[in-house]
C-alpha cells in the first residue's frame, strides 16, 4: 500500500467517527480548531501504523485507542458519557459496513484489491450518512438519560463484539469452526443483561410503589383524621340527643331539633359507598375530594354499581386520573349543587362517569379546546397555574389505550357537562 491511499484511509477513518459523533451530541458539523489539530495529529499516527486491513476500526487496539482519543479530548462531556458516544459511534460504524457486505462479491473492483478496498470504505461511508438521517440518530440522547444498569449493559456487550472482531481477524478458521461456542458466548452475554434488567426494572417499579405512597401518604393521613373527628362529633351527638328530652318541652319540639341533627350529618352519607370498594388508594383519594366538595357546600354523590373494580393500569395512575376529574368538577361547580358520580368495572376495565351542573350549553368546539395545554375556563392571574390536568389526563389515556368521552346535556331545563372514562 502507498503512504498517500493509507493517508487518505486514515482520513476517512477519522470521518467516520467524526460525523457520528457530531450528529448525535448536536454540535455542529463544521471542525473547531480543537478538531482540526486533532484530526492532524490522529490520522498522521494512524497512518504510520500497519495496515494489515483496509479500515483498521475493529482491528487494531493501537487504532482504537488513537479513535477514542478524539473523544476523550475533543468533548467536554463526562468520562462515562464520552465512552458512550464512543461506543454509539463504532455500533453505528460496524452496522454501516455490514450494511455494503452483501454488495462486496458483485462490486465489479475485485481484481485490484486497493481499489476495490477503497471503493468498499467509500460505500461505506455513504451508508454511514444514510443512517444519521434516521432515528438512529437520537439513540445517544436516550443512552445517557437511561439508567446506569442500561449503560453498563451496553459498555459489557460492546467490548464482547470487539474482542470477537479482534479473534476473527486473527483466528478466523478456528472462529468458523468453533461457530458453537460463539453462540453459547454471546447467549451468555444475552441472558446475563436480561438478568440485569429485569432486576433493575424490579427495582424501579419498587421505588415507584415507594414514592407513590410516601405521596398518597397525607390522603391517608388525613382520612384518619377525619375519621377521629367523626368519631369524636358522633359523640358529642349521642350526648345533645341524650339531654333533648330534658331541654324539649313537648313532642314538637323534640321532632324538630331530631330533624335538625340529622339534616346536619346526613351530606357525609353520600360518600359511603366508597368504602366498599376492592381500592383503598382510591377510595380514600376520593372520599378527600368529597370533603374538601363538603367544606365548600358541595355535595358529592356516588353510585358504585360494582366494588371490584379492575384495570390494566396500576391503582396509583387510576387514583390519579380519577382525582384529575373530580377536582375539575369541584372547581367548576358553586355552593349548593351536587355532582353525579358513577362507578362500574366491567371486562377488566373500569368505567368512571362524573357530571356537574353548569351555567349554560358547551359546544363541541369548547370541549375541544379543554384539552390542550394551558387552557382554562377558570380564572386566573397566571396562565400558565391551570389548564394542565385535563390536557395530561388525555395524553395519559391515549397511551394507555382507554377512552376519554365528555358532551354537555340538557336534563330538567338544567346543563350538565359529563366525562366518561373507561381504562
Amino acid at each position: 500500500m502507498t503512504f498517500t491511499y493509507i493517508l487518505a484511509t486514515s482520513i476517512f477513518e477519522f470521518l467516520y467517527f467524526y460525523l457520528p459523533a457530531k450528529k448525535f451530541t448536536g454540535f455542529s458539523i463544521f471542525p473547531t480548531k480543537k478538531d482540526c489539530f486533532l484530526f492532524f495529529i490522529i490520522t498522521i499516527a494512524v497512518s504510520l501504523l500497519p495496515h494489515t486491513y483496509p479500515i483498521s476500526i475493529g482491528t487494531s487496539f493501537a487504532g482504537q485507542a488513537l479513535m477514542l482519543s478524539y473523544f476523550l479530548f475533543g468533548f467536554t462531556m463526562g468520562v462515562l458519557h464520552k465512552i458512550l458516544l464512543y461506543i454509539l459511534s463504532f455500533i453505528l460504524i460496524f452496522l454501516s459496513q455490514l450494511c455494503i457486505m452483501p454488495f462486496t462479491t458483485i462490486l465489479p473492483f475485485q481484481k485490484n484489491s486497493t481499489l476495490s478496498d477503497f471503493m468498499y470504505t467509500l460505500f461505506a461511508f455513504f451508508v454511514l450518512i444514510i443512517l444519521l438521517l434516521t432515528p438512529l440518530a437520537n439513540l445517544y440522547n436516550k443512552i445517557i438519560h437511561s439508567a446506569l444498569v442500561y449503560q453498563l449493559s451496553l459498555i459489557s456487550c460492546f467490548l464482547l463484539m470487539i474482542c470477537y472482531i479482534i479473534l476473527f481477524h486473527l483466528y478466523p478458521d478456528n472462529i468458523t469452526q468453533n461457530i458453537f461456542y460463539t453462540i453459547l458466548c454471546f447467549f451468555i452475554l444475552i441472558a446475563t443483561n436480561a438478568c440485569i434488567l429485569y432486576y433493575d426494572q424490579r427495582l424501579y417499579n419498587q421505588r415507584q410503589e415507594l414514592a407513590m405512597y410516601k405521596k398518597n401518604l397525607p390522603i391517608y393521613e388525613t382520612l384518619i383524621d377525619d375519621i377521629r373527628a367523626r368519631q369524636h362529633a358522633y359523640a358529642n351527638r349521642l350526648q345533645a340527643m341524650e339531654q333533648l328530652p330534658d331541654i324539649c318541652e313537648d313532642y314538637d319540639s323534640i321532632c324538630q331539633a331530631i330533624r335538625r341533627y340529622t339534616k346536619r350529618y346526613k351530606k357525609p352519607a353520600y360518600s359511603y359507598p366508597l368504602l366498599q370498594i376492592n381500592q383503598p388508594l382510591l377510595a380514600a383519594s376520593l372520599y378527600q375530594l368529597s370533603l374538601l366538595a363538603e367544606e365548600q357546600q358541595i355535595i358529592l354523590q356516588f353510585d358504585v354499581t360494582n366494588t371490584h373494580l379492575s384495570s390494566h393500569i396500576p391503582e396509583y395512575e387510576l387514583s390519579d386520573y380519577l382525582c384529575i376529574l373530580t377536582e375539575n368538577a369541584i372547581e367548576a361547580c358553586s355552593s349548593g349543587d351536587t355532582i353525579y358520580i358513577h362507578l362500574d368495572s366491567k371486562d377488566g376495565k373500569t368505567f368512571y362517569e362524573i357530571r356537574n351542573p353548569v351555567p349554560r350549553r358547551i359546544l363541541q368546539t369548547e370541549i375541544h379546546k379543554f384539552f390542550e395545554k394551558y387552557y382554562s375556563t377558570k380564572d386566573s392571574t397566571t396562565s400558565k397555574t391551570r389548564g394542565l390536568g385535563l390536557y395530561h389526563l388525555s395524553k395519559q389515556v391515549q397511551k394507555a389505550n382507554g377512552q376519554l368521552i365528555v358532551d354537555c346535556v340538557e336534563h330538567e331545563n338544567k346543563f350538565w357537562i359529563v366525562f366518561c372514562l373507561i381504562i
